[in-house]
């Protein structure tokens, strides 16, 4: 039996700072959408420039910025 849902890790500059849970195979934009809309997330990444976005399909979201 396969879930609908898989667990998500969401870093910020390699620190686990929360974690999703969407739908089985969901493609980095939505990730990234549901990471950024997230509270505990957000208040790492306001003001501050995402350089770069390492996604893992169905493991691993990591954010990484730039300074505030």
């Amino acid at each position: 039996m396969v879930e609908d849902t898989v667990t998500v890790a969401v870093q910020v500059n390699g620190k686990l700072r929360a974690t999703l849970d969407p739908p089985r195979g969901v493609d980095q934009d939505a990730a990234r959408s549901a990471a950024l809309g997230d509270d505990r997330v957000k208040r790492f990444v306001d003001g501050a420039q995402i350089k770069k976005v390492i996604y893992v399909p169905d493991k691993l979201l990591n954010l990484v910025v730039a300074g505030k």
